[in-house]
């Protein structure tokens, strides 16, 4: 056997010993662990016992604790009733002074007043006794108190003694069923780890042969790239050689192709300045035909057959009138062409553009006919509508003015509310016909206080006279039904009650929906829906309908 120090031991002895140890071991530790569960066994026993007797303990505790406020609550009572004796006498003293005042109104009202005071601390003093017993007995009430706190207390250590020796048992059952497993665990990693060795034994065994027959291979395989690299070797000198044939040759031809480039570069310098100067002269023969045609009428083609022959320069020359004929015929020349310039370029169409801006004035003029009735007409249909939507808004807003009067008097239980219109105020440098739309402000008198403007209100009266606006604008327009969103939540339980006493009359005729966390507006509903999450992430709609609910 293979140890985990690398020691190998053998023989039948030393394995029966060892087995028979370990199942010696193995009996000892099955027996602790009984002796551990029998000793579990009663600590949860008398843990049961305790537990038992703290229950009791605790429900006299609580009985002695309502017997003390019984207690407390008597010497409060007593308490007060001193007080309420003390006041009484310092009233009667008073009237005594004043009666000594006064002696002249009776002897026999003094005697009575003396009498009736001496009743009184008569009964102050049995008061004040009856106090100091119990006190005294309140006294005995909290020692009998105190000692039962101390065996409760006690009895609490007891219980935590118990808790800490049974947890010592568990720790150590649980350290020798460690010890156990860990055990069983070792011998089971050691047959297998001498198992493992085996085979990898095998394995290296097998490996080393494999390695051999390759090596053999390998050396053979050596011999032979040996010869292949010495044919490889001359193959790569002939390559080289070849290569630098090649290399000359290749600069050969890159100096005759840097020449030939050198060529080609001036070639194409040379067509470009010939190109140029080929559009300059055709630029300068287009003037040239512009100025004939636009200046004098001509063609190039009429132009070229009556240029003057020598024949005819030679006949003016010899009559010796070429200059007096040169200087008119340029004066002429220069007055038609100072008329052509004040004439302007001649417009060949300009008989049908008259025509056409004729057309389209005619056309224009009835476009602006058009408009000017139909503005005309949209004025008319703007102060129709504007008027019309006056009358309906004075018409709605004097309704609504009788119904917000109303229902603030309900929810107040009188008092009074105005709506009122606020014209825009027009300056002097106001532009005549520009108006802007009226404001309506809210003015309200809760009763007992004065007419003041809705900001001057605190949050409960601001909260109950935008309701009797929302009420009363549900009155004069009314829908199927009508959501409320927590609009009582600024409220005085005084007010919640006026509010639910509203909604529950406008609840005959329409179908209120409303969000709130109120439990007296929830009385009032016929129907409950509420959202719960009895898992977490998953929400659950719960209704109830109270009107079921109701006795018949």
């Amino acid at each position: 056997m293979l140890d985990a120090a690398g020691v190998v031991t053998g023989g039948a002895d030393g394995a029966s010993g060892g087995l028979l140890r370990r199942r010696r071991e193995i009996q000892q530790l099955e027996e602790q662990r009984a002796e551990l569960a029998r000793t579990v066994e009663e600590n949860r026993q008398t843990r049961g016992k305790l537990s038992v007797g703290q229950e009791a303990g605790i429900a006299a505790s609580r009985r002695r604790d309502e017997a003390i406020r019984d207690a407390e609550m008597q010497v409060l009572a007593g308490t007060k009733d001193e007080a309420g004796l003390g006041q009484e006498v310092e009233g009667l003293d008073r009237r005594l002074d004043t009666v000594r005042a006064e002696q002249s109104s009776g002897e026999e009202e003094r005697l009575r007043l003396e009498e009736y005071i001496e009743a009184g601390r008569e009964s102050l003093e049995q008061m004040l006794r009856e106090k100091a017993d119990r006190e005294a007995v309140l006294a005995g009430l909290s020692r009998a108190l105190l000692g039962m706190e101390e065996e409760s207390l006690a009895l609490q250590h007891r219980v935590t003694d118990s808790r800490l020796s049974l947890s010592a048992l568990r720790a150590s059952r649980e350290h020798g069923e460690a010890d156990l497993a860990r055990l069983v665990h070792a011998q089971e990693e050691r047959t297998a780890r001498v198992s493992a060795l085996g085979q990898q034994i095998d394995a290296i065994r097998g490996a080393a042969r494999r390695s051999q027959a390759e090596r053999e291979r390998s050396e053979g395989l050596c011999q032979e790239l040996a010869g292949r690299a010495t044919h490889i070797r001359a193959d790569l000198v002939s390559a080289q050689e070849a290569h630098g044939h090649d290399a000359d040759t290749a600069r050969r031809v890159e100096r005759d192709l840097a020449s030939v480039r050198d060529a080609l570069t001036l070639n194409r310098e040379a067509r470009t300045a010939v190109e140029v100067r080929r559009a300059e002269i055709k630029t300068q023969l287009a003037a040239l035909e512009s100025t004939l045609t636009g200046t004098y009428q001509l063609s190039v083609a009429a132009a070229l057959s009556t240029e003057p022959t020598d024949e005819d320069t030679q006949a003016i020359g010899e009559s010796g009138q070429a200059d007096d004929l040169s200087l008119g015929l340029r004066d002429r020349v220069q007055k038609i062409r100072e008329r052509l310039d004040r004439m302007g370029a001649i417009n060949l169409a300009a008989i049908e553009e008259h025509q056409a801006l004729d057309e389209r004035h005619r056309f224009l003029t009835t476009q602006e006919e058009d408009l000017s009735n139909s503005v005309k007409a949209l004025k008319e249909i703007i102060s129709r509508i504007n008027r019309t939507t006056e009358q309906l808004f004075m018409d709605t807003f004097n309704e609504l003015q009788q119904k917000f009067g109303e229902v603030f008097a309900r929810f107040f239980q009188g008092g009074r509310a105005e709506l009122v219109l606020i014209e825009p105020e027009v300056g002097e440098d106001a532009v005549a016909g520009s108006s802007d739309e009226p404001g309506v402000d809210i003015v309200a008198q809760p009763p007992g206080k004065r007419l003041k403007n809705i900001a001057m209100l605190s949050g409960g009266e601001k909260t109950l006279t935008a309701m009797a606006l929302i009420f009363a604008s549900f009155l004069i327009r009314p829908t199927p039904f009508c959501v409320l969103d927590e609009i009582d939540a600024p409220l005085d339980e005084e007010n919640i009650g006026r509010f639910t006493a509203v909604l529950r009359e406008l609840a005959e005729e329409a179908q209120f929906i409303v969000v709130t966390h109120n439990k007296h507006t929830m009385a009032v509903a016929d129907s409950l829906f509420g959202v719960t999450m009895e898992e977490p992430g998953v929400s659950k709609l719960v209704s109830v309908r109270l009107a079921d609910l109701q006795p018949a």
